[in-house]
């Protein structure tokens, strides 16, 4: 699993004041969280651009003067108006020491139902999980070509994924469902009036031949 490595300094002052400054040099100061003690760190804000702005669940390589650690995002502060990233608070991760985290879910494959005129519609884009460090992964794959028209794939339907994962959303939770279109809605409306037309267009040609065999 890739790991995004950020290069920051070992945070002395830890004051308002001083973190202002550092915002204001381009700084973002944070702070990893590990239970033999806090590192606090400041790193340039760019370097955070591809652990943040990324659709899938991303490690981070933090080095604190040349001192290197496993971690993953555990809370991020950014200015309600400008959305610019104020702190960044991380998680360490130690061997042995299960983590719960938020992983994305990645839909594979073309689904039966789709190919039938359906549309699949994604209702869940992350799991929240529990798990050792060794078995994070950038995504949850998750394979659709079997769902059927009306069909869902839920949380439950996960079996391979429960060897490694302790999945914590409800088993009954839909992730995908195959759905009707509105053109095969229109379709069968359609379908259903001509029957029925149909249907009285033949009543109506049996009653005309049962009256003139009664004359």
């Amino acid at each position: 699993m890739k790991a995004v490595k950020i290069e920051c300094q070992k945070r002395e002052n830890l004051g308002k004041a001083a973190n202002k400054k550092l915002r204001q040099q381009g700084m973002v100061p944070g702070e990893v969280y590990g239970s033999e003690g806090n590192i606090h760190f400041y790193a340039d804000e760019r370097a955070f651009k591809d652990l943040i702005y990324n659709p899938a669940f991303t490690k981070a390589e933090v080095v604190v003067d040349g001192k290197s650690y496993e971690a993953v995002i555990k809370e991020l502060q950014f200015h309600p108006v400008t959305d610019k990233l104020l702190h960044v608070d991380l998680l360490m991760l130690e061997k042995g020491k299960p983590i719960i985290v938020d992983i994305p879910i990645k839909l594979e494959g073309r689904a039966k139902g789709v190919v039938g005129g359906g549309r699949l519609i994604q209702k869940v884009r992350k799991l929240r999980v529990k798990c050792l460090p060794e078995h994070l992964r950038e995504y949850i794959k998750v394979d659709v070509t079997h769902l059927e028209l009306h069909q869902s794939y839920k949380v439950g339907d996960l079996n391979e994924e429960k060897a490694t994962l302790e999945l914590l959303n409800s088993p009954s939770i839909p992730v995908c469902t195959v759905t009707t279109t509105r053109a095969l809605r229109s379709a069968a409306t359609q379908a259903a009036k001509d029957a029925k037309k149909g249907g009285e267009a033949e009543g109506e040609e049996a009653a005309a031949e049962e009256a003139a065999a009664e004359e």
